[in-house]
């Protein structure tokens, strides 16, 4: 007899999204995955103001890494004079990353 196992929960409490106000007020960050014709994996990563749904950086490669997300947000910080209050991401991988921590 199989036993299945209980699914994971979240470890926090989550919290409502607030509704952008202005532009800069809140960003969105997130990955996007295809594949090309021969069959490899692409990965998108667009840095998005949710008021205005204006994409400041968007970045495709066949491998992101949680160093490849911090150079990414580096490169928008420099361009832009006003950085977001915040910044909505998920619980992925290149998120978690040590990298992003530092």
């Amino acid at each position: 007899m199989r036993r299945h196992r209980r699914k994971k929960l979240a470890s926090t409490l989550r919290t409502d999204i607030p509704k952008p106000k202005y532009p800069n007020h809140i960003w969105s960050m997130d990955f996007l995955k295809d594949s090309l014709a021969n069959k490899r994996k692409l990965k998108v990563f667009p840095v998005i103001d949710e008021y205005s749904r204006k994409c400041y950086s968007i970045e495709a490669d066949t491998s992101i890494t949680g160093k490849g997300v911090c150079e990414a947000l580096d490169k928008v910080a420099q361009k832009q004079l006003v950085l977001p209050e915040i910044i909505i991401i998920d619980n992925g991988p290149e998120f978690i990353s040590n990298a992003l921590d530092e």
